[in-house]
């Protein structure tokens, strides 16, 4: 009877032992404080200081249709200096046939 008393107890202070808890309170470990006193405060949200200054839509529209019109420009003027350049090329080739042709 000692014996089977003895092996219970045994087994049951194993398990009780393989517990943090146990083994904390069977050393006399004090709890660890927490760090709910060390929280450091937000600031409240502020709105950006530019934020009444928000550009309409009606004026990104306006800068949308004058870049359409500069790139309209810009292509305009790209296909006249094509068109004079073939031009002058073609001049030239007959200026140096004509070279040719009278030697």
């Amino acid at each position: 009877m000692f014996k089977k008393n003895f092996s219970i107890f045994l087994i049951v202070f194993m398990l009780l032992n393989s517990c943090t808890s146990f083994k904390e309170a069977v050393a006399g470990k004090k709890k660890k404080t927490g760090s709910e006193f060390l929280v450091i405060k937000k600031k409240p949200l502020t709105l950006p200081p530019d934020f009444d200054e928000l550009p309409n839509p009606e004026d990104e529209d306006m800068i949308e249709k004058q870049e359409i019109v500069e790139v309209k420009k810009l292509l305009n003027n790209i296909s006249k200096e094509k068109k004079n350049s073939s031009k002058t090329s073609e001049s030239l080739e007959q200026s140096i046939l004509e070279k040719i042709n009278k030697n």
